[in-house]
């Protein structure tokens, strides 16, 4: 198997602007041409009539001033309001217990950063989040100019902010200029939003994740399925962006206070300073029934570390990389890896050559026979075999006994070395004992692995392709993963082999996002695909973190 991309790119890694009225409103336009051809009228009194009903309520918006920032004050200043009012906080410190539901489309507006405080005092259970707004459709919402800090004594695995959106209805966020201070919580949990976080400071004290970007409910299915039946849309307003942000992880654990990304996830992060912390993700493995991070474009950012780390992790989906500077004690940048192909994952299985969601080798078995050895978690021994050296590289063995597996790094004329990880199994991910059996398979390409996407949609609690209604590949399209212009403390920082390229037919989205500038958002549109740019070759698995093609 390969992580598809282009044979000739090397995978490399290495404003203000700011609208002071805040609510970024979205602005018609009149195409009608006097020249053309008999107007309908009854449409343009519709078009007049929504025009006229915009303005009036741009014209009757009203700012609610809540009495403090306690929450009771807070929650009764948003009862009040409308959808396209404000509710000021004003300076002041006040800790919350309880979670503060949103579903209005409202700026909350606090006094600034140290200005306003919340402390985050919510007891830790299934809906532990201190704010948890549902966006409406039509409207934007925005959240500025608070500080949020820790009161608990114990971690939470939910956002503190929880933002619950859809890729439909024009429903939008913004997050700005706002704090989250050593928070016993990801700082921002996306569910299915789309919209900003711009010029807000993140630090982080604990090694959990900083930010969750999750896009399960996209096209209306579950688990992300219908965002790896869709296009990447790069280059478009689908994706929540993070943009001129600064990340500080305070410990010394590098996977702390990253943003990462899982459930079909899509996101943006560019023009951010990332101290001791990462854009990362998460793939269709460790999380159950929930897939790989579909999308993203990491771009303008700086990541600096104090102490020894890596670039990171694609573990999944497709992604653009590039203009990303890399300094200090990091000393490569991101890799590709995808975790099934060493370790059977509750719900999808390992990627072993004999798994259905794969894309297998249809030879099936190459050589199966017995380990002769002494109990090895790393090295499986044939004496009876007759191999030339390295035949089997990039291969998968499977213990027959255990049904565990792994990808093959090296063989001799009787031994195979396999890859190794005890991230899920102390013992090792796969452990031959004498007179276990073994069997060699090939995997073409694993389910959502780095370098494919769109595919046949996947649905059900207990999964299935919705095409053949069973256990199946669901051919998803090759998406190769483009990186470009990436320094690591000044020099190139690359993954495979040949020279760096760009994406075709890729350009940016708008940048500061147009809910900064206020701005209307553009209709998006897929990047471009043509068979020029979609290599598809049929390759062995190369070394974990370096399968090119």
């Amino acid at each position: 198997m390969e992580v598809q991309i282009q044979s000739w790119v090397r995978i490399q890694l290495g404003t203000n602007g700011d609208n002071a009225s805040g609510t970024g409103r979205f602005r018609s336009s009149d195409s009608d041409s006097p020249f053309g051809p008999r107007a309908n009228y009854a449409i343009l009194n519709s078009v007049l009539a929504a025009l006229l009903f915009a303005t009036s309520s741009t014209a009757q918006a009203t700012t609610f001033n809540a009495a403090s920032p306690s929450l009771a004050d807070v929650r009764a200043a948003i009862a009040s309001a409308a959808s396209g009012d404000t509710v000021a906080i004003p300076a002041g410190t006040a800790t919350w217990s309880s979670t503060l539901n949103v579903t209005k489309a409202i700026t909350l507006a606090g006094a600034g950063i140290g200005q306003t405080i919340i402390k985050d005092n919510v007891p830790r259970d299934r809906s532990s989040s201190v704010i948890t707004w549902v966006l409406q459709a039509n409207r934007p919402s925005r959240m500025t100019g608070i500080e949020f800090q820790n009161a608990a004594s114990s971690e939470s695995f939910n956002g503190a902010i929880m933002v619950v959106g859809s890729e439909s209805g024009s429903r939008t966020m913004r997050i700005d200029h706002c704090a989250f201070t050593n928070l016993f919580a990801p700082a921002i949990q996306i569910e299915g939003a789309l919209g900003v976080a711009d010029h807000n400071t993140f630090s982080f004290v604990l090694t959990g994740i900083g930010i969750e970007v999750k896009h399960n409910g996209w096209g209306g299915r579950n688990y992300g399925d219908g965002s790896w039946a869709d296009l990447p849309y790069f280059g478009t307003s689908k994706f929540f962006f993070f943009e001129d942000n600064t990340f500080t992880n305070t410990t010394q654990v590098q996977t702390a206070g990253n943003i990462d990304s899982f459930g079909g996830g899509r996101y943006v992060a560019r023009h951010n300073t990332f101290n001791n912390a990462l854009a990362n993700t998460h793939g269709t493995e460790s999380g159950g029934r929930q897939r790989s991070m579909r999308a993203i474009e990491i771009y303008n950012n700086t990541f600096h570390f104090t102490f020894a780390a890596t670039g990171g992790q694609i573990r999944g989906g497709t992604a653009v990389l590039h203009d990303n500077a890399y300094t200090g004690q990091i000393d490569s940048g991101m890799s590709l890896h995808c975790y099934r192909e060493y370790f059977p994952f509750n719900v999808w299985g390992g990627a072993s050559g004999h798994n259905n969601w794969d894309f297998n080798d249809s030879h099936g078995i190459y050589a199966s026979g017995t380990h002769t050895a002494a109990p090895s978690n790393r090295v499986l021994t044939d004496s009876n075999a007759h191999w030339t050296p390295n035949q089997w590289v990039g291969y998968s063995v499977t213990n027959t006994m255990t049904g565990r597996a792994s990808f093959i790094t090296a063989n001799t004329a009787t031994t195979i070395s396999y890859a190794f990880d005890s991230t899920y199994d102390p013992n090792g991910n796969l452990v031959f004992h004498t007179g276990n059996g073994y069997a060699i398979y090939r995997v073409e390409a694993a389910l959502d692995q780095p370098g494919r996407g769109k595919g046949d949609l996947i649905t059900g609690d207990t999964p299935s392709n919705s095409t053949i209604r069973k256990v199946a590949w669901p051919h998803e399209a090759l998406e190769p993963i483009y990186s470009w212009n990436n320094t690591l403390n000044g020099s190139n920082v690359n993954i495979g082999s040949g020279f760096p390229t760009i994406l075709p037919g890729y350009t940016p989205f708008t940048y500061p996002h147009p809910l900064v500038t206020g701005q209307p958002l553009p209709a998006p549109n897929a990047t471009p695909s043509s068979p020029q740019h979609l290599q598809k070759k049929r390759k062995k698995w190369g070394k974990l973190g370096e399968r090119n093609g």
